[in-house]
């Protein structure tokens, strides 16, 4: 049985997914997003325009432990003998 809910607002669904990672300790990253200002930026028709009480057009959050380490380090150091 899935359970669907609706938010009319994003600060009432990341109040409440803020409670389940606290409940489950989760942590989540905003991966992609693209904001309201951003997005309504690339609308010409004012009527079309997004509200500015949502915080985003789209986002997608990630598990911050998702995925497998990938280090950076080129194995050497400058400047040092």
């Amino acid at each position: 049985m899935s359970h669907l809910v609706v938010f009319s607002l994003y600060d009432d669904f990341d109040s409440v997914f803020e409670s389940y990672c606290q409940e489950n300790l989760k942590v989540f990253v905003e991966k992609n997003a693209t904001t309201i200002e951003c997005a309504n930026k690339t609308i010409k028709n004012e009527r079309n325009l997004f509200q500015a009480a949502w915080r985003y057009k789209f986002v997608q959050l990630q598990c911050k432990h998702f995925g497998s380490y990938a280090s950076r380090s080129s194995g050497s150091r400058p400047d040092t003998e």
